[in-house]
């Protein structure tokens, strides 16, 4: 970018969901790097406010708005009138769960009051499409809206392009990052790490964080260990970080599975670091993603980590170097990869663990890839900012 000093402008994030994740994470640090390099900046959260533990910075203003898509179009069309100032006209940032899950009427309304358009993309459309315009007008029309989409992974472009027919020209990708506090523990972090949740030495223990709903798949991950917890491996133990509407049923299921005593549901953990230090090794087991920041902080934890193969697993984990790629369609499949892994004896996933750390520190750190996305808003950053807290809580609203 080139030119005077660069203009102070007020930039607006919406975005927001009912339970916590990486967008939340995502929005927060991109925010607060606008605040600090001198622009005003608002986070519009049409949702459960899961921001405040995420900002520290009192330049960052956080308002609660009503949902949107709600309501007829000139309804909604008056709702955006009265959040979003004419004086001077901000630029407008989407940041969305996944790709066109905004309404047409909210996007023309928000490209009509804004002086640009953007949008950041966490994953690509994956339910049926049953608007009445088609995806490829869905995409030419938002094409014609936004100044510039952003994706996290180059499957949400490809999708956004191949599927929706949205203009290359005005996408781009850029990758996620992790926060600086995911770093791997030190031989006594680590001791004290599994000594706090009463893991013995010789216990192999397996990680899951994230959100517990039904496209995690946790329940996929339960049947799998069921079916390791019988087979003649070490003493195994899986802790699942998270919560969601889904809890319940889960722990039903491990009861049911008959491994209540070897599974451990931890609840949420609003820095789950030091729950990483004490794992073995971490599963993903989704099979679809935008960029899985859950698995980025295992990583930089020192986790070897195994997740289906896609586009943002094949980018972070190259199999039997840093981790493992499995077909996770069935649990047998994740069973056996599981099996596989463990196999590998402390020592090789110690070592798989450390090229894991290695490479996020240098590939996907905050100072490697927030630069990307600032210059894709068209934010000037002479000098990155320092990072604000990684405290995401959850509410159950």
């Amino acid at each position: 970018m080139t030119g005077d000093a660069p203009q102070r402008r007020h930039i607006i994030f919406v975005g927001g969901s009912s339970e916590p994740g990486g967008l939340h994470i995502h929005t927060a640090e991109v925010a607060q790097a606008c605040a600090a390099l001198g622009h005003r900046v608002t986070i519009l959260c049409p949702s459960i406010n899961y921001f405040d533990g995420l900002i520290c910075d009192p330049r960052v203003i956080v308002a609660c708005i009503p949902p949107l898509g709600e309501g007829r179009w000139h309804e909604r069309v008056l709702g955006w009138l009265r959040v979003i100032p004419l004086h001077p006209r901000p630029d407008i940032v989407f940041c969305r769960g996944s790709f066109a899950e905004t309404q047409i009427v909210d996007l023309a309304t928000a490209a009509g009051l804004a002086r640009r358009l953007f949008t950041i993309e966490h994953r690509p459309w994956e339910n049926a499409w049953r608007r009445r315009m088609s995806k490829t007008q869905y995409g030419r029309l938002s094409g014609l809206l936004l100044h510039r989409s952003i994706c996290v992974s180059d499957e949400i472009k490809t999708s956004a392009i191949n599927e929706f027919r949205f203009p290359a020209r005005k996408i781009s990708t850029c990758l996620n990052w992790v926060h600086p506090g995911f770093t791997p523990p030190t031989a006594q972090q680590r001791r004290d790490a599994r000594a706090e949740l009463a893991i013995a030495s010789s216990t192999l223990l397996i990680g899951y964080v994230g959100r517990l709903a039904p496209e995690k798949r946790i329940d996929v991950l339960l049947e799998a260990f069921a079916m390791l917890a019988g087979r003649p491996t070490p003493q195994v133990e899986l802790v699942i970080v998270g919560d969601g509407w889904k809890r319940q049923p889960l722990t039903q299921l491990a009861c049911d599975l008959g491994t209540k005593d070897r599974v451990r549901f931890l609840g949420w953990s609003t820095m789950p670091s030091t729950i990483l230090g004490a794992c073995d090794l971490f599963v993903l087991p989704s099979l679809v993603e935008g960029f899985p920041l859950a698995l980025m902080e295992a990583m930089a934890s020192g986790c070897p980590c195994m997740a289906h193969p896609m586009s943002s697993t094949t980018r972070l984990i190259e199999s039997g170097k840093t981790g493992m790629l499995v077909d996770m369609h069935s649990a047998e499949g994740l069973a056996a990869g599981l099996a596989e892994l463990i196999g590998k004896g402390p020592e090789r996933l110690q070592q798989m663990g450390a090229a894991a750390a290695t490479l996020i520190a240098a590939e996907f750190s905050r100072q490697r890839r927030l630069p990307d996305i600032l210059d894709a808003l068209e934010v000037e950053a002479p000098a990155l900012p320092q990072p604000g807290p990684r405290l995401l809580a959850f509410n159950r609203g």
